[in-house]
C-alpha cells in the first residue's frame, strides 16, 4: 500500500501529464484491494487514464502505443532500453529510491516477493548515483565550464 501512495504521489504530483495513458502492468493479484484504497487520494484526472493489468497486456498496449517503439520485452519491437534515456533513469532511480527507503519489496505477478527484483533495484539506484556523484566532482565541473567558455588565453 506504501508503494502505491508513493508512486501515485510522484506521478500525479510532478508528472502529472507526462503521458496520456498509464499502465500499470504485471499486477499481483493483491493489487485490485490494495488500489481501491488509494483511489481516493488520486486526481479523476490520473484515474481516467489507468490501465490496470495482471497478465496478457500486451494487446492492451499496442492499442495505444505503436510497436516500433515499444520494446520487446512488452510486446513490440524496438530494441530500445529505458536505460538509455536519461530523463527514464532519473524516474527509475525517484521511484525506486523512494520504495527501498519506505521498506518496500517489489512482488511478481504471483504476490510473492521478488527478492532478485529488489535486488536489481538497489544496484540500479547504487550505479546511478555513483554516475551522478562522478559527474558532480569539482574537477570535471571546472574542466567542462572552461571547456565551454574558453579562456582569456584561447
Amino acid at each position: 500500500l506504501l508503494f502505491l501512495k508513493n508512486a501515485v504521489s510522484i506521478s500525479q504530483d510532478h508528472y502529472p501529464e507526462r503521458g496520456s495513458k498509464i499502465f500499470i502492468i504485471n499486477a499481483p493479484f493483491f493489487f485490485k484491494r490494495a488500489f481501491t484504497l488509494v483511489k481516493p487520494f488520486m486526481a479523476e484526472a490520473t484515474l481516467e487514464k489507468m490501465e490496470v493489468h495482471a497478465k496478457n497486456f500486451h494487446q492492451a498496449l499496442l492499442k495505444d502505443i505503436d510497436a516500433d517503439v515499444l520494446p520487446k520485452r512488452y510486446g513490440g519491437n524496438s530494441e530500445e532500453s529505458d536505460d538509455n534515456v536519461p530523463f527514464e533513469r532519473l524516474l527509475r532511480y525517484t521511484v525506486g529510491t523512494r520504495l527501498l527507503k519506505s521498506g518496500a519489496v517489489l512482488t511478481g505477478a504471483d504476490g510473492e516477493p521478488d527478492e532478485q527484483s529488489t535486488d536489481a533495484l538497489k544496484r540500479f539506484v547504487a550505479e546511478f548515483e555513483k554516475e551522478q556523484a562522478k559527474q558532480l566532482t569539482p574537477e570535471d565541473s571546472q574542466g567542462t565550464i572552461t571547456e565551454s567558455i574558453g579562456t582569456d588565453d584561447n
